[in-house]
Protein backbone atom coordinates (compact mmCIF):
# COMPACT_ATOMS: atom_id res chain seq x y z
CA UNK A 1 0.00 0.00 0.00
CA UNK A 2 1.42 3.36 -1.11
CA UNK A 3 1.37 6.09 1.34
CA UNK A 4 1.90 9.01 -0.49
CA UNK A 5 1.80 11.76 2.18
CA UNK A 6 4.58 10.06 4.49
CA UNK A 7 6.72 8.64 0.89
CA UNK A 8 6.12 5.04 2.18
CA UNK A 9 5.33 2.12 0.59
CA UNK A 10 4.12 -0.41 3.81
CA UNK A 11 4.19 -4.22 2.93
CA UNK A 12 1.77 -6.16 4.91
CA UNK A 13 2.46 -9.89 5.13
CA UNK A 14 -0.04 -12.85 4.73
CA UNK A 15 0.18 -15.08 7.98
CA UNK A 16 -0.75 -18.27 6.16
CA UNK A 17 -4.17 -19.00 7.75
CA UNK A 18 -5.91 -16.64 5.90
CA UNK A 19 -5.08 -13.22 7.86
CA UNK A 20 -2.82 -10.00 7.76
CA UNK A 21 0.48 -9.52 9.48
CA UNK A 22 1.44 -6.40 10.34
CA UNK A 23 2.40 -3.95 8.13
CA UNK A 24 6.19 -3.20 7.74
CA UNK A 25 6.98 0.61 6.02
CA UNK A 26 9.66 1.07 3.75
CA UNK A 27 10.77 4.93 2.52
CA UNK A 28 10.04 5.39 -1.29
CA UNK A 29 10.70 8.47 -3.70
CA UNK A 30 7.75 11.79 -2.64
CA UNK A 31 4.91 11.31 -3.78
CA UNK A 32 4.38 7.32 -4.07
CA UNK A 33 1.16 6.86 -6.11
CA UNK A 34 1.45 3.00 -7.56
CA UNK A 35 3.08 0.43 -6.86
CA UNK A 36 4.05 -3.26 -8.40
CA UNK A 37 5.56 -6.17 -7.72
CA UNK A 38 8.23 -8.32 -10.22
CA UNK A 39 11.18 -9.99 -10.31
CA UNK A 40 13.52 -7.24 -11.29
CA UNK A 41 16.84 -8.79 -10.90
CA UNK A 42 16.36 -11.95 -11.59
CA UNK A 43 17.16 -13.88 -8.67
CA UNK A 44 13.86 -15.66 -8.18
CA UNK A 45 12.33 -13.11 -5.76
CA UNK A 46 9.86 -10.47 -5.62
CA UNK A 47 10.73 -6.80 -5.84
CA UNK A 48 8.77 -3.36 -5.39
CA UNK A 49 8.49 -0.91 -7.48
CA UNK A 50 7.12 1.90 -6.75
CA UNK A 51 5.81 5.27 -9.17
CA UNK A 52 6.74 8.73 -7.61
CA UNK A 53 4.82 11.70 -8.58
CA UNK A 54 6.37 14.77 -7.33
CA UNK A 55 10.39 12.79 -7.49
CA UNK A 56 9.89 11.88 -11.57
CA UNK A 57 11.41 8.69 -10.32
CA UNK A 58 10.97 5.04 -9.60
CA UNK A 59 11.86 3.12 -6.40
CA UNK A 60 13.28 -0.04 -6.59
CA UNK A 61 13.13 -1.97 -3.82
CA UNK A 62 14.74 -5.71 -3.99
CA UNK A 63 13.35 -8.20 -1.82
CA UNK A 64 14.77 -11.21 -0.11
CA UNK A 65 12.48 -13.63 -0.43
CA UNK A 66 11.45 -13.70 3.52
CA UNK A 67 9.00 -10.33 3.04
CA UNK A 68 11.51 -7.63 3.63
CA UNK A 69 13.21 -5.38 0.90
CA UNK A 70 16.41 -3.76 0.96
CA UNK A 71 16.66 0.60 0.91
CA UNK A 72 14.76 1.87 -2.30
CA UNK A 73 17.23 2.72 -5.35
CA UNK A 74 15.32 5.87 -7.05
CA UNK A 75 15.72 5.45 -10.74
CA UNK A 76 14.77 9.19 -13.13
CA UNK A 77 11.99 8.29 -15.06
CA UNK A 78 10.29 10.78 -17.89
CA UNK A 79 7.38 13.02 -16.98
CA UNK A 80 5.73 12.31 -13.64
CA UNK A 81 4.79 8.95 -12.93
CA UNK A 82 1.20 8.44 -12.27
CA UNK A 83 0.96 4.24 -12.77
CA UNK A 84 2.81 1.33 -13.20
CA UNK A 85 2.68 -2.46 -14.40
CA UNK A 86 5.05 -5.03 -14.27
CA UNK A 87 4.66 -8.05 -17.51
CA UNK A 88 7.12 -8.77 -20.26
CA UNK A 89 5.66 -6.45 -22.93
CA UNK A 90 7.33 -8.07 -25.81
CA UNK A 91 7.44 -11.74 -24.99
CA UNK A 92 11.04 -11.97 -24.62
CA UNK A 93 10.90 -13.71 -20.85
CA UNK A 94 12.44 -10.78 -19.23
CA UNK A 95 10.48 -8.28 -16.99
CA UNK A 96 9.57 -4.77 -18.58
CA UNK A 97 7.27 -1.99 -17.25
CA UNK A 98 5.18 0.17 -18.66
CA UNK A 99 4.39 3.82 -16.72
CA UNK A 100 1.70 6.35 -17.29
CA UNK A 101 2.96 9.68 -17.05
CA UNK A 102 0.86 12.88 -17.03
CA UNK A 103 1.03 13.20 -20.99
CA UNK A 104 3.16 9.93 -21.79
CA UNK A 105 3.59 6.34 -21.37
CA UNK A 106 7.32 5.20 -20.89
CA UNK A 107 8.41 1.77 -21.66
CA UNK A 108 11.15 0.61 -19.89
CA UNK A 109 12.77 -3.32 -21.92
CA UNK A 110 14.18 -5.72 -19.64
CA UNK A 111 13.95 -3.78 -16.16
CA UNK A 112 17.51 -5.73 -15.10
CA UNK A 113 18.25 -2.60 -16.90
CA UNK A 114 16.16 0.00 -16.05
CA UNK A 115 18.79 2.99 -16.33
CA UNK A 116 19.46 2.34 -20.43
CA UNK A 117 16.48 1.05 -21.19
CA UNK A 118 13.82 3.64 -21.10
CA UNK A 119 11.56 4.86 -24.14
CA UNK A 120 8.61 7.35 -23.54
CA UNK A 121 5.58 7.41 -26.30
CA UNK A 122 4.05 10.93 -25.75
CA UNK A 123 0.34 10.61 -26.41
CA UNK A 124 -2.18 13.72 -27.03
CA UNK A 125 -4.59 14.36 -23.61
CA UNK A 126 -3.43 12.82 -20.15
CA UNK A 127 -3.18 9.53 -19.14
CA UNK A 128 -4.70 7.71 -16.05
CA UNK A 129 -3.64 3.94 -15.75
CA UNK A 130 -1.53 1.16 -17.47
CA UNK A 131 -2.23 -2.35 -16.69
CA UNK A 132 -1.09 -5.62 -18.52
CA UNK A 133 -4.41 -7.16 -19.40
CA UNK A 134 -3.84 -9.50 -22.17
CA UNK A 135 -6.23 -8.89 -25.11
CA UNK A 136 -4.90 -11.59 -27.18
CA UNK A 137 -7.61 -13.95 -27.93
Amino acid sequence: MTDSAANKVTVFPGTGAGGIGVGTPFVVGKNPVSVTVGDVNGDGKLDLITANNDSGDLSVLLGNGAGSFATAVNVPITGNPKSIVAADLNGDGKLDLAVANFTSVSVVLNIGDICNNQTSLSISGQTKDVNNKDCRT
